[in-house]
């Protein structure tokens, strides 16, 4: 809370929210509502969907929140094996579905490797019919514990930007409206 004090004092307005998960904090709506209190707003919720409920997102419209909700999505028929947690999948179309009934901007966040790139374009589709304004698909890095549990799935560079530019090309023709961005290479 002092850390939201310190930041209207500065004259900072709008934050974005991320993690780990930001909504596993027992005070989430607390804080999220004492940014309200500060005329600050919330710009994006970065999250994996597991804790949005209808009530919550009633009261963030009721105190006049309109942030954009970027639930992490790997894939479909990918995402539960990159959580690590059957319904992992289920809860991230959930969490999406909610969003957008409530009348919330809701966008795909995407990590891409050699286990789910053939998995983007029917996710995109899939997205795209359920109303979501975009999809970012991000090359999924090397981090140490990554390498060590993905049994060398990670995309080299040039593989990314190969498989990217498919995908690309293979969206464009679908008629699909909603946004495309591919990390460090082209937005459509």
């Amino acid at each position: 809370m002092r850390l939201i004090d310190e930041a209207a004092a500065c004259g900072i307005h709008a934050f974005t929210l991320t993690g780990g998960e930001p909504m596993f904090h027992r005070d989430f709506m607390r804080i999220f509502q004492r940014i309200y209190e500060r005329d600050m707003f919330v710009e994006e919720l970065n999250t994996n969907g597991t804790f949005i409920t209808r009530e919550m997102l009633r009261e963030m419209r009721a105190m006049g929140a309109a942030p954009r909700f970027k639930i992490s999505f790997d894939g479909a028929g990918c995402h539960d094996w990159l959580r690590n947690q059957r319904g992992a999948e289920q809860s991230a179309l959930r969490a999406f579905e909610m969003c957008l009934e409530e009348g919330f901007e809701v966008m795909a966040q995407t990590n891409v490797h050699r286990l789910n790139a053939d998995a983007m374009l029917p996710t995109a589709r899939l997205l795209s019919g359920m109303g979501a304004s975009g999809m970012r698909i991000i090359r999924t890095s090397e981090a140490p514990r990554w390498v060590q549990n993905a049994g060398g799935a990670g995309l080299s560079w040039s593989e990314y930007y190969d498989r990217m530019l498919a995908f690309l090309g293979a969206y464009v023709q679908t008629g699909c409206t909603m946004n495309v961005n591919i990390w460090q290479m082209a937005a459509v």
